[in-house]
């Protein structure tokens, strides 16, 4: 029975650049993957079954029976697995983590000759900017369009400390991007495009103060005016020396890229979390 390795992400740099006729937001966004990671078992069996633990959505309510089920559509023929997934990337929290497990499982599919790559990346695509880029970005990519338009960059770096700290309650993303749409809280596509091709660059030469300059989410005034204690944690981790410090997607999850290593002690609010990792590529099996 094969393990797979599903892992999370950060967005390092997100701008909401508008609405599209289709009802999604145009994007710019910095994918980086964590080596954080669920563990998935997946095993042939007479229906459909996917479970989560400890906690999480179970069977038609999580997003790999949901892509499987899709897959059967458009493939014409089910598919009949036993999906047992162990969560140790925080759920709802901007991570990716659910969308890490849908991109695991079609690898798994395609690499063991079940389904075509053209068809999984379309499903990929169709359950969203995420999946894609779990499937085909590597562990840096620029996201555009919806998020799924992906260039994988090399030349970044990698190994990076990141310490992520989780709240313990989440944000809806759908609430998120409603409240910018209201306020019409857009950022202009050419400065968009040159605050993030700045970014880039500032990555690749390790130039941590300049990245700093160029780095924003779009998300964060919005989150931290309904949260103001995750704005002051996030100062809080560029006081304890994070290079860039910031939200995740539309959050609530919170990290610091720490070069020189992560402090030892970092006080947090009650309730609240972290999670010690760094910035590499995924393996996709641990085993089987």
């Amino acid at each position: 029975m094969p393990l797979l390795l599903s892992p999370a992400k950060i967005n390092v740099g997100l701008f909401v650049i508008g609405r599209r006729p289709d009802g999604f937001h145009n994007l710019d966004t910095l994918f980086a993957r964590l080596a954080l990671f669920d563990r998935i078992e997946i095993e042939p069996a007479p229906n459909l079954e996917v479970t989560c633990r400890p906690i999480g959505p179970q069977g038609a309510e999580n997003l790999v029976f949901q892509a499987l089920r899709r897959l059967a559509e458009v493939l014409g023929r089910p598919f009949r697995f036993r999906v047992a997934i162990e969560k140790r990337v925080p759920i709802g929290a901007g991570l990716g983590g659910g969308s890490a497990n849908v991109a695991a499982v079609l690898a798994w599919l395609v690499e063991t000759g079940r389904v075509p790559a053209p068809v999984a990346r379309r499903v990929a695509r169709e359950m969203g900017a995420d999946v894609a880029f779990f499937l085909e970005g590597g562990p840096w990519a620029r996201g555009r369009g919806r998020g799924d338009e992906l260039e994988p960059l090399t030349g970044m770096p990698l190994g990076v400390p990141v310490l992520v700290v989780v709240p313990p309650y989440g944000v809806s993303t759908a609430r998120a991007y409603a409240a910018l749409a209201r306020a019409a809280s857009y950022t202009p596509p050419e400065e968009a495009r040159a605050r993030m091709e700045t970014l880039i660059s500032a990555l690749k030469q390790r130039d941590w103060n300049r990245a700093h300059r160029a780095l924003a989410n779009d998300f964060e005034p919005v989150v931290f005016r309904w949260h103001p204690e995750l704005r002051e944690l996030k100062m809080h981790l560029r006081r304890a020396g994070a290079a860039l410090a910031g939200l995740s997607g539309s959050g609530a999850a919170l990290y610091g890229l720490f070069p020189d290593g992560i402090p030892e002690a970092l006080p947090l609010p009650e309730g609240f979390r972290s999670l010690a990792t760094e910035i590499g590529p995924a393996e996709q099996h641990e085993g089987g």
